[in-house]
């Protein structure tokens, strides 16, 4: 590892020990490995057993209860040890290539003070940033024809896969490497505590008008996701989207409604072509977020919606 750079990997978790095990041993085969892994864990049950599996790596071990991604975010932010410049963070659903830390860390060996935040190359994603040939997600204000953009709607467009190491203008939260100067000028905003979605978004926004961000297409990694509950992951993306417009002045809440619309269409082909009812589910989801996000008022001050 480059001498003027040591990283610390954050890794918020809960009662996940044996998917949190997966993650860290793909760190353990890592060619570079992090200097420091803070575990910051907002489980029932403690996992500090789990940690004696893997005597090669150097751990800090934090509990938060209750739990909450960005509360786990922060408190492990204010837990990372000053000799530490830089500070990642991994979500437990993660497995990383080999050299994926080692490629970020070259990354960074290059990189100057503008640069304010990197994020490791999701190889399954299944979303490709560039696709140029979806009329319908352009008629729908969905794409502009470049990864990591956040639209006028408040949407942010896919960054993964890729080829080529590229700047974007925001990061998936789980899995990013950060300039420490950046965590002490911003927070995660904790709004978005019980659920973590769309967090990322509002993170980047403020970073982002102040520090350069990119995508590192060597640093690669897989994001072997839990399976989701549809209807409520399309609630809760549609209702954290319409506080984060309302929160940032210059975004769009017609944009964003019209850009649901066409999220919920594309969800109605895909039922129609697999006959799968996961996508009916997550337009369903989508609706329930409309009457939430238009019907009521959004407010920071209480962490609910009200």
């Amino acid at each position: 590892m480059n001498m003027e750079n040591r990283l610390c990997l954050i890794i918020p978790t809960k009662d996940h020990p044996e998917i949190l095990g997966r993650f860290l041993e793909s760190v353990r085969r890592q060619t570079v490995k992090p200097g420091l892994l803070l575990l910051v864990d907002g489980g029932d049950r403690t996992i500090e057993h789990l940690l004696g599996r893997f005597p090669d790596l150097s751990f800090q071990y934090l509990r938060v209860y209750p739990p909450g991604l960005c509360k786990q975010r922060n408190a492990g932010i204010r837990a990372v040890p000053p000799e530490y410049n830089l500070v990642g963070f991994f979500d437990d659903d993660y497995v990383l290539f080999d050299d994926a830390i080692e490629k970020m860390m070259g990354f960074w060996s290059r990189q100057n003070g503008r640069v304010g935040g990197a994020s490791f190359n999701t190889m399954d994603s299944g979303c490709m940033p560039h696709d140029r040939r979806l009329f319908l997600r352009r008629l729908f204000g969905l794409s502009r024809g470049r990864g990591g953009d956040i639209l006028p709607s408040g949407i942010g467009t896919a960054q993964y896969p890729c080829e080529k190491t590229y700047r974007s203008q925001w990061l998936s939260g789980g899995s990013t490497v950060w300039r420490r100067p950046v965590l002490a000028k911003f927070s995660f905003d904790e709004w978005f505590a019980k659920h973590g979605v769309l967090d990322d978004l509002d993170f980047c926004w403020r970073a982002n008008k102040e520090y350069e961000l990119y995508v590192v297409a060597q640093a690669r990694v897989f994001h072997r996701q839990l399976s989701k509950r549809e209807f409520a992951a399309g609630k809760i993306t549609v209702v954290n989207n319409f506080y984060f417009v309302s929160k940032h002045p210059g975004f769009s809440k017609p944009k964003l409604i019209w850009a649901y619309l066409g999220k919920i269409l594309f969800q109605l082909f895909s039922f129609l072509k697999t006959g799968r009812t996961d996508p009916l589910k997550r337009a369903a989801g989508y609706l329930a977020g409309f009457r939430c996000g238009m019907g009521r008022k959004i407010a920071k001050f209480d962490q609910h919606v009200s």
